[in-house]
């Protein structure tokens, strides 16, 4: 009896497509927030929702200055994707009302999990697990 060699094996594991790890492509979006009120601004925390096959991500009242803009960085490592929460500008404008936005364009099916850090910090502001069908 013959046994597969290493070599064998490792190339039908490389050639099985469905072991591979999927990729999900995002984009990002920064939104005035809604229902914001000045004098009683709420906690920041992390939203979902979906949008046809799409899942979006939302962090609510950032309050900044008008001329900042949200540039994340956004890695993906098999079906966990980190969102790290930074942005850009001067901080010289009229304070307003942020959500900084992460979408993730019709995700592969199955679970992901989504970590949503502010900056540097080493401990997330949220994570959420998604179960795409």
């Amino acid at each position: 009896m013959r046994t597969p060699s290493r070599a064998g094996a490792l190339a039908a594991l490389l050639a099985c497509g469905a072991c591979a790890p999927e990729s999900v492509d995002m984009r990002t979006e920064t939104n005035g927030c809604t229902d914001y009120d000045a004098n009683n601004v709420g906690d920041s925390v992390l939203e979902d929702e979906t949008s046809g096959s799409d899942y979006v991500f939302w962090r609510t009242n950032v309050i900044l200055a008008s001329d900042m803009a949200f540039d994340p960085t956004l890695d993906q490592e098999r079906r966990e994707i980190t969102i790290r929460e930074y942005w850009v500008g001067d901080g010289v404008a009229t304070e307003t009302c942020f959500e900084p936005t992460v979408i993730l364009e019709s995700p592969p099916a199955g679970e992901w999990t989504i970590f949503w850090y502010v900056g540097d910090d080493s401990v997330p502001l949220d994570n959420r697990v998604i179960k795409v069908d």
